[in-house]
């Protein structure tokens, strides 16, 4: 019911919606200019694609064919200006060296190929846990600590009113009070829709 209550305000103030989103990260040098050629592009081969014309296919491949150069000089001069710039710095030279000759990716790809099989991994821990349980074999058990008895019993609930949960509610100081992983609502947003969730606050005490 507690979260009934939260996504029933949360459907309210912010209706679900579905949005696709392609996330791919830019080349550096990709400037305003590069993405307006592109744009460009895509258009022309939209309505290639559409009309299937062969005019508009040799408007669209002339773009096509300036926008590969285009990129290439812009690519070209980035990095000339680049490593110009970073003549007098060695570290950032490497840098931009690595960047050129794509090693990053190289590494990435071998820690990826280097994965351990199933049998390396039980080797690994079984070499761990085995010199403790070897340690421990003849060390004699801990007797159970003792249980005191309950001096307090429950036997009956009392219901709390709607009054009782918004004062206790409205008496916590917002500084000290925080939330725990299971409880998403923040304690400023409890404060605030308190009348709102009330009532299904006053149901589940």
């Amino acid at each position: 019911m507690y979260d009934y209550a939260l996504r029933d305000i949360a459907d309210r103030l912010a209706p679900a919606h579905t949005f696709h989103s392609r996330v791919q990260p830019l080349a550096p040098w990709f400037d305003s200019e590069c993405r307006e050629i592109r744009r460009d592009c895509r258009r022309l081969e939209r309505r290639h694609r559409r009309t299937k014309s062969d005019i508009d296919r040799s408007n669209f491949i002339a773009p096509q064919r300036h926008k590969h150069d285009s990129f290439v000089a812009k690519k070209n001069k980035y990095w000339t200006d680049r490593i110009s710039a970073e003549r007098g710095t060695p570290a950032k030279l490497w840098q931009s060296l690595s960047n050129i000759l794509r090693r990053d990716k190289e590494l990435d790809s071998s820690s990826a190929s280097s994965t351990h099989s199933a049998d390396q991994f039980i080797h690994f821990f079984s070499h761990k846990v085995d010199p403790i349980h070897k340690d421990m074999e003849n060390c004699p058990p801990q007797p159970p600590a003792p249980l005191r008895p309950a001096i307090a019993s429950l036997t009956e609930l009392k219901a709390c009113t709607q009054d009782e949960v918004r004062r206790v509610i409205l008496s916590m100081p917002t500084t000290s009070t925080k939330s725990c992983t299971l409880d998403p609502i923040p304690t400023f947003l409890l404060k605030e829709s308190v009348d709102v969730l009330l009532p299904y606050l006053t149901a589940m005490t």
